[in-house]
């Protein structure tokens, strides 16, 4: 049998497509969230979440965004894998759940230049594991690239919702 390496499409460097912020949309933000995404025209409350950094007022059991950085991130399936596997078992009751990694897939995909614990081939089966096991929809870029994917995801949410 003859293996075959995986072929890896790499996320666009830049998310240009910023939506109109619906009104009565008022993101929430988790108030232990480090640094926090706060987008241009958005409303924002700080508020402690059940789990996960971001989500929107009123429907903050539907839906939820976990923000990592590079580090948070392998820390997280590394060493502190058994706390984020009960976050993301808790997270399951959300009906939309996002995760952005503050890296592009490449240095994502690349422990050893800067965590090297981790194998490469463990971080790709990792996160494609959380996609199918936790419904989870992985987003990888810089900080301006996930905050623009975050906002896009709980615009469509509440949109949906709202049926607008």
């Amino acid at each position: 049998m003859v293996k075959v390496k995986p072929t890896l499409m790499l996320n666009p460097r830049r998310i240009k497509h910023k939506p109109i912020i619906p009104s009565g949309l008022v993101l929430v933000i988790d108030t232990r969230e480090q640094a926090p995404y706060k987008p241009d025209g958005a409303l924002h409350i700080s508020r402690k979440l059940e789990y996960g950094d971001y989500s929107i007022k009123g429907f903050e059991n539907q839906v939820s965004i976990e923000r990592k950085s590079l580090e948070d991130f392998y820390r997280s399936i590394g060493k502190d894998r058994e706390r984020f596997k009960y976050m993301l078992e808790r997270m399951q009751e959300a009906e939309f759940k996002g995760l952005v990694i503050e890296a592009y897939e490449d240095e994502v995909l690349a422990p050893e230049l800067s965590y090297s614990s981790i194998h490469s081939n463990s971080v790709y089966s990792t996160i494609t594991a959380l996609e199918v096991k936790y419904s989870l929809h992985v987003y990888m870029g810089s900080r301006k690239d996930c905050e623009n994917k975050m906002i896009n995801w709980l615009v469509y949410f509440f949109k949906m919702k709202r049926r607008i």
